[in-house]
């Protein structure tokens, strides 16, 4: 049976196909879960037939899949440019890996650029940058429409899209999604900072553990941490406690990510564990519960990983926030509405206005640790609001890299220092990396220079001749990237 829009998302396509009328590039936002996919499925339906052809570009194996599957809910015929699947040129509508795309069309132009009058771009805040992957792409298609799908269409820095861009059209708000049942709401707690384990997050209050065993309620959790390490040693500590975890991060292959949410969907594994990979682009309505072990330096970070626990579910009606940082107290409630602009700061205007007082009151429950708002008792507990810790309420400063202290760094003075055995396995990793991308010895150096702040060593192995960075890392070293080194 087809899909039929919500009126929302019908009143939404309204909107964005007059503003198409009058500009060229066009950013539509909509919350996590507000269904961009349907959305963007339903209009290339229209534009399909209409005769016009379309280019779906992701940059994740995964949501091709996805994508491609809702195309065919819709019964729109169309085409698959992705490593690994064959590429059929005479469909008029394509969805395409970015990755693919640009090996294949702009790099090497072993095949033409697909033709299209208009180009949907998912998780479109990763073409902020000038630079980016996503405009090389884009600047192939000058006269084209460009859609510009997101939940936060903003850069890292949470500055707007424009003057690129040259409208936006915002779908229904957080709070009337999470009102009238399409989005969840989302209960948070705050661990008290004074209960610590032996390894922390300098600025990060509860035991991680215990803290999910208290307000988890046992449901499919997503965990955030900032270093690999820490989250392998979070999935191990889950793991001497009985439950089923996992760890995933930029080097786990596409079938392992792809197998981790399965079993999450299944029940049989209950935390994922992550870094940099469940932020975005992943749509598993199952998850329940998100744990934040890490520091959250910007609302639209957190609104990235709140939105993982907010699409509704069968049997869930609402999803659990476990904040170790205390990250509510900064960033405001996840069924806040944020102002999206083309123009200014999010991230600035939101702060401005919780520092002024005009977001929602956090409220805290030093019984059951919740934080809520627009009530005057404690949802869960029924007890009056109370004073929060101070600790929880100031967390100490943080360092500027953001990354997690273990005692042993701690005793050193905040400070860690890499041995080079583990400086030369980082740099094959980043290899590897590069190898599964297609991508250069350029590259491989750059992933390594953001962890040490310093360009790999002349006597590393694997290490490119003279002449060779800008060669891709697998024509040199063909068994990179089969398996994680």
């Amino acid at each position: 049976m087809t899909p039929i829009l919500h009126p929302f998302q019908a009143d939404l396509y309204a909107r964005v196909r007059d503003a198409c009328a009058r500009h060229r590039i066009v950013v539509v936002q909509a919350a996590t879960g507000a269904g961009k996919t349907v959305w963007a499925s339903y209009l290339t339906r229209q534009a399909y037939d209409k005769g016009n052809s379309v280019l779906f570009i992701v940059h994740r194996r995964r949501l091709v899949d996805q994508i491609s599957d809702r195309l065919r809910d819709f019964e729109v015929p169309h085409g698959v440019i992705m490593r690994g699947d064959h590429y059929d040129r005479n469909h008029t509508i394509q969805v395409a890996s970015r990755d693919t795309l640009l090996s294949r069309c702009v790099r090497n132009e072993w095949i033409g650029m697909p033709e299209a009058k208009v180009v949907i771009v998912d998780e479109a805040h990763h073409s902020h940058d000038q630079n980016s992957e996503y405009r090389r792409i884009l600047e192939r298609y000058p006269t084209a429409i460009i859609l510009l799908l997101s939940a936060t269409p903003v850069g890292p820095d949470g500055s707007g899209m424009g003057p690129w861009a040259e409208a936006i059209e915002c779908a229904a708000p957080t709070s009337q999604l999470v009102h009238d049942g399409f989005l969840c709401r989302v209960d948070c707690y705050v661990p008290d900072r004074k209960r610590r384990g032996k390894k922390y997050v300098r600025g990060i209050a509860g035991d991680l553990v215990e803290s999910w065993k208290q307000y988890g309620e046992n449901r499919p959790t997503v965990l955030f941490c900032t270093r690999v390490q820490h989250s392998l040693d979070a999935v191990e500590a889950y793991k001497a406690a009985g439950i089923t975890a996992v760890h995933m991060d930029a080097d786990t292959p596409d079938d392992e990510r792809d197998q981790a949410f399965a079993d999450v969907a299944a029940g049989r594994i209950k935390i994922v564990s992550n870094v940099g990979i469940v932020g975005e682009g992943v749509d598993v309505p199952e998850l329940g519960c998100c744990q934040l072990y890490c520091e959250v330096n910007s609302r639209v970070k957190f609104l990235q990983a709140a939105g993982r626990i907010m699409r509704p579910a069968e049997g869930k009606t609402y999803g659990i926030l476990i904040d170790h940082s205390g990250a509510v107290y900064r960033h405001g409630f996840p069924d806040e509405d944020t102002e999206w602009t083309l123009t200014g700061n999010v991230n600035e205007a939101f702060a401005k206005k919780h520092d002024n007082g005009q977001t929602a009151q956090a409220l805290y429950c030093r019984i059951c640790e919740m934080v809520y708002h627009g009530g005057d008792t404690c949802p869960r507990c029924g007890r009056a609001p109370q004073k929060p810790p101070k600790s929880i309420f100031t967390p100490p400063p943080m360092k500027p890299r953001n990354e997690i202290l273990i005692e042993a760094e701690r005793a050193n003075g905040d400070s860690h220092v890499y041995a080079k055995d583990e400086k030369i396995k980082h740099w094959l990793r980043c290899l590897a990396v590069a190898s599964n991308k297609e991508s250069t010895f350029g590259m491989a150096s750059q992933i390594y220079r953001r962890k040490y702040n310093a360009w790999p060593g002349d006597d590393f192995p694997c290490m490119p001749q003279r002449g060779q960075g800008q060669a891709k890392v697998k024509d040199i070293y063909p068994n990179f990237g089969k398996r994680r080194a």
